[in-house]
This record gives C-alpha cells, sequence and structure tokens, in this order.
C-alpha cells in the first residue's frame, strides 16, 4: 500500500486526510516521530467547487514550499487551476492516482473537521 512521508519545513510528516464541512478533502502533515501536527496542506475556500480529486494547496504564508513537498511526495500531480483568495493566488491540484487509492480504502474512517 501506498504510505507516503512528506519532507516538509524540516519535518518529515504522516499525512493525514479528513474533510471539511462542505465534503472537500482537507490533508494535514503529522511528525513522524511524535505525531504533532507540523501542517494543514490543504484550504477550503468557500465557493470553488472542486472534482473528488482535487484539492486548493495552501503554499503560501508558514507553508510556502508545500506544493512542492506534496509533488516530491506523489501525494499530487498537477496544478489545474488557480483560484483567488483574498491577496493570494492558491493553486488546485490533482492528486495522484495511488493517493485516490488509498484514500477509497480508508474514506468510510475520514471525520468532518468543522
Amino acid at each position: 500500500m501506498f504510505n507516503p512521508t512528506v519532507i516538509f519545513s524540516g519535518y518529515t510528516c504522516d499525512v493525514q486526510f479528513s474533510r471539511y464541512h462542505d465534503n472537500n478533502l482537507r490533508i494535514s502533515l503529522v511528525d513522524i516521530v511524535d505525531g504533532s501536527p507540523v501542517a494543514t496542506a490543504t484550504v477550503n475556500i468557500e465557493g470553488v467547487k472542486l472534482a473528488s480529486n482535487e484539492v486548493c494547496i495552501k503554499d503560501y504564508s508558514e507553508n510556502a514550499g508545500m506544493l512542492m513537498a506534496l509533488q516530491a511526495a506523489g501525494i499530487v500531480e498537477r496544478v489545474v487551476d488557480v483560484v483567488q483568495s483574498g491577496y493570494v493566488d492558491v493553486p488546485v491540484v490533482q492528486l495522484t492516482d495511488n493517493v485516490m487509492e488509498v484514500y477509497e480504502t480508508i474514506k468510510l474512517e475520514i471525520k468532518v473537521i468543522e
């Protein structure tokens, strides 16, 4: 089974999936050593319609470099759109087939984050 780790901001991270209130996928990174939260890789933008294999990546501010880290780990593939959120451009990306396979096997266990 595909079990990616992400190197971000000096941390080696496990990937956790959950859902936002509107059912969009949420990706979080947690430290592989102690399980502490490192970053939320995605951002949920009200009114943006996403396909089931798409997420908006928070690649600005403290999360600068997130897109490259997720691409290097094989989590996301290509940018399919860019949406505006406040003063920043937010990339909309497709998840890789490997991530979608993992997600399909665990989706009943995923909880909604308010």
